[in-house]
């Protein structure tokens, strides 16, 4: 028996990498980034988290927690009324201050999409980084191209870390916020507080998510206007 043709009835299968990667790359630019942008904007258009909306809830929120502040400070004997001791008596008490659930809903999701946005990238910038020449012939547009690719999915990654440390922020902040507040009286001041950084900070986080939706049109266009120069 020829050695050489000892597995010629099951031939290894050759894999063209170059065409599998290019599938790869048109389903991210055709299927996965487009999806992305539809749901930003649904998220962005949903009346859940309209300031308008939340601010009654906060207010009923604050209310039933005013009451229950004022009969515990009544059942140890101090006036709710009164402008000392009022704050302190609540924080003993282990007063909790409700979180704004429009802020924290709309974290969760975005929380969801800069773990995509993170995926995307990174598959982007393997893809380029792949197909790299490996020697430069001079004036090369196809390098530029995948060169200015790059730069902008980098800068997206970098943006899109600053924004998800940015809702670690946000908590820290919120609770200094409201042990700040708690140590000393006026603790409806407290509450009236963190209702202002929350509706605040409910439209920087709606913000975050319109950059996260024009850098993924940018990209996409940038694609678009570039592709016999990247493929």
């Amino acid at each position: 028996m020829n050695a050489d043709n000892g597995d010629a009835s099951n031939p290894t299968p050759v894999v063209n990498t170059t065409m599998r990667s290019n599938v790869d790359l048109m389903n991210i630019l055709q299927v996965r980034i487009p999806g992305e942008i539809v749901e930003l904007n649904g998220l962005l258009a949903s009346p859940v988290y309209a300031v308008s909306l939340a601010q009654p809830r906060r207010a009923a929120v604050d209310g039933r927690l005013q009451n229950v502040v004022a009969a515990n400070l009544l059942r140890l004997g101090v006036d709710p009324n009164g402008s000392s001791g009022s704050s302190s008596a609540a924080a003993e008490l282990g007063v909790r201050v409700p979180a704004n659930e429009a802020v924290v809903r709309l974290l969760d999701e975005l929380e969801e999409k800069f773990v995509r946005i993170r995926r995307h990238a990174c598959d982007l910038e393997h893809w380029l980084t792949m197909s790299m020449p490996m020697i430069e012939t001079g004036c090369d547009l196809r390098m530029e191209a995948k060169r200015l690719a790059s730069a902008m999915v980098r800068r997206i990654q970098n943006e899109n870390s600053g924004r998800h440390l940015a809702i670690a922020d946000y908590h820290i902040t919120r609770a200094g916020l409201l042990q700040r507040f708690l140590d000393e009286p006026g603790f409806y001041d407290a509450l009236l507080a963190v209702e202002k950084f929350d509706t605040g900070h409910l439209e920087i986080f709606k913000m975050h998510a319109v950059q996260m939706k024009n850098s993924y049109e940018e990209l996409l266009h940038f694609f678009h206007i570039n592709m016999d120069y990247i493929i």
